[in-house]
């Protein structure tokens, strides 16, 4: 759920409305909706991305280990777009093939683009905090993920994480 705090955020709301997403991806909510959603009292309409989820980062890392070949103190001299897939260049190893290229290099992706022969595209990087609360809080009872300008989760395995990016140059 979107919370539109402000002026800013309904109108960035409402030009994501005008581009003519399915009502199953993107709907508005009012005051009653968005409290009904979150179990919170509601001084602000909303939208909803309804297809949207939350990922989990250390399962999904866990899982992407599970099914990944890990290559330890590898370095990356090109990745080339192969039928079914693509080959990855490494110094002074052999290369290998992967049906599945995830890229997830923070700052360094501008580089990895590069190596993958595309051309940079804008990526902006951001340093962001978190705060991680055990649950039962005072929010425990939420069932959506609220964002505001920051974002906080409902619980998850006991946890509920509440994070802002706030320094754009990723410093």
């Amino acid at each position: 759920v979107m919370i539109e705090k402000d002026e800013r955020e309904k109108t960035r709301h409402d030009k994501l409305l005008q581009m003519g997403w399915p009502d199953d991806l993107l709907h508005a909510l009012n005051e009653a909706e968005v409290s009904e959603r979150t179990s919170l009292p509601a001084a602000y309409a909303a939208h909803e991305q309804a297809a949207s989820s939350i990922i989990n980062p250390k399962a999904f890392t866990e899982y992407l280990a599970r099914q990944a070949k890990i290559i330890p103190q590898a370095n990356i001299t090109a990745i080339t777009k192969i039928d079914g897939g693509y080959r990855i260049s490494l110094e002074g190893q052999p290369a290998i093939e992967a049906d599945h290229l995830f890229l997830a290099c923070g700052t360094g992706m501008i580089d990895m683009l590069t190596l993958c022969g595309q051309p940079p595209m804008p990526v902006e990087v951001s340093a962001g905090q978190i705060s991680i609360y055990q649950s039962p809080n005072i929010l425990a009872d939420i069932q959506t993920v609220l964002h505001y300008g920051g974002y906080m989760t409902p619980p998850l395995e006991g946890v509920q994480y509440w994070g802002a990016s706030f320094d754009k140059t990723g410093q």
